[in-house]
Order: C-alpha cells, then sequence, then structure tokens
C-alpha cells in the first residue's frame, strides 16, 4: 500500500469534516509561517553575505540551506507582522476562492457554449463572485474545505484501490463534500 494515499485518505477525511474549525483555529500559526517565510526571503534577499547561524543540509536534493541571522530576523519579524494581520488573511482566501471558481466556471462555460474565450468576461463574473465570497466567507470556507478534503479522499481511496469505477467514486466525492460541510457548519452553530 502507498502511504501518501493512506495519509491523504486520513487528512482529507479530517479536513472534510473539520477542516473550517482546523482553518480557523490555526490561522494566527498560518499567518506567522507563510508571512515569516516571505519575510525570511526579503531578509536573504536585501542583506547577502550575512553570518552564517545554521546550515541544513537537504537530503533530497542536492543543495544545502544556510540560515543567516537577515534571514531569522526577517522570519521572526514578518512572523510576527503576519501573526498580527492573520483576520484579514481569512478574507483574502475568501475572496481568492471566489474568484478563481467563478472565473474558472465562466470561462468553461463561454468556450463550451460559444467555442471562443472571453476574458475581460471571466475576470468580471470572478471579480463579483470574489465579492460576494467574501460576503459569506464562512460558508465559503466550510464548503471549499470540505470538498478539498474530499478530494484527497478520492485520491486516496483510487491510489489505494485502483479498479475503483469513476461513478462510484464520483458518488463517494460528492457525499464526503456535502456530508462534510454540513457537519462543519452544524459545529460552526451549535443549536
Amino acid at each position: 500500500m502507498d502511504p501518501v494515499a493512506i495519509v491523504a485518505i486520513i487528512v482529507g477525511g479530517v479536513m472534510a469534516f473539520t477542516g473550517y474549525r482546523l482553518f480557523v483555529d490555526v490561522l494566527r500559526l498560518w499567518g506567522f509561517l507563510i508571512v515569516g517565510v516571505i519575510g525570511a526571503i526579503a531578509g536573504s534577499l536585501l542583506f547577502r553575505g550575512g553570518i552564517a547561524l545554521f546550515t541544513v543540509i537537504l537530503p533530497l536534493s542536492s543543495g544545502v540551506v544556510v540560515a543567516t541571522l537577515p534571514m531569522l530576523i526577517g522570519f521572526v519579524v514578518f512572523g510576527v507582522i503576519g501573526a498580527l494581520l492573520a483576520k484579514p488573511l481569512k478574507v483574502v482566501i475568501a475572496f481568492l476562492i471566489g474568484f478563481y471558481a467563478a472565473y474558472a466556471a465562466a470561462s468553461l462555460l463561454y468556450q463550451m457554449f460559444l467555442h471562443s474565450s472571453n476574458l475581460l468576461l471571466a475576470l468580471g463574473i470572478g471579480a463579483v463572485i470574489g465579492l460576494l465570497a467574501v460576503r459569506w466567507e464562512e460558508v465559503v470556507l466550510i464548503v471549499s474545505t470540505s470538498f478539498l478534503g474530499s478530494a484527497a479522499v478520492i485520491f486516496g481511496l483510487l491510489s489505494v484501490l485502483p479498479g475503483t469505477n469513476n461513478i462510484i467514486a464520483t458518488i463517494i466525492f460528492f457525499l464526503a463534500g456535502f456530508f462534510g460541510a454540513a457537519a462543519q457548519y452544524r459545529d460552526a452553530h451549535p443549536a
């Protein structure tokens, strides 16, 4: 058995049924890590040749990562800023999810029915739906985490059982997505 597939099934199941709660609970950590990495990159680009603090040898590649003092300072300073600004990060993610989903759907439908493309129309529809997604950010994040987790479950399932019928996999995908979204919504709004 493929260990990645097993992990995908377990993590996908957890994400499908508790993804929004996990996302909200560790939002400040994600802000710290994501913006901290950006700060470390900026520190290494702005201040080349800093004092080498430690060296990390990457076993899967032929490279070596040297952590310098500017990288560490950039990571910590930007990471703290990212943790403090984590709340707007949730709004940005909701906008991007709505924008990309609407953009992709509009492009696909326009291409399917008119056999051409209209970038301006797809961008306009994406922007409008992205703004609506900001208005309903909780629902957008619940649905997106549940179906992303459901997709991970299906990936793992198809890797473990390669002979699975596509119709059965599709039914499992939608059932896990819808039941996961319902469970997450109920968890976010207890009666």
